[in-house]
């Protein structure tokens, strides 16, 4: 079976493909995913993406900051 065959892919895909969020907004958003799934990997590959994007290192620690403390209840 091969990632393309499921439809959630096409979906992220589209929702990826989106100008309704800029590039900064859908780092952010998709670090807060993976950080609060708890997948230290992706988590790990999200930061370096921001990062290399030009998004300053306070603003990735309080993304992942605000995700822990939402995910904690």
């Amino acid at each position: 079976m091969n990632a393309t065959e499921f439809k959630v892919k096409d979906a992220l895909d589209a929702t990826g493909a989106t100008e309704a969020l800029t590039d900064r907004e859908k780092h952010l958003v998709g670090l807060a995913v993976t950080a609060t799934r708890g997948c230290i990997a992706c988590t790990g590959g999200r930061i370096e993406k921001a990062l290399e994007a030009g998004i300053d290192y306070e603003t990735v620690r309080a993304a992942i900051d605000l995700a822990a403390a939402v995910n904690a209840g």
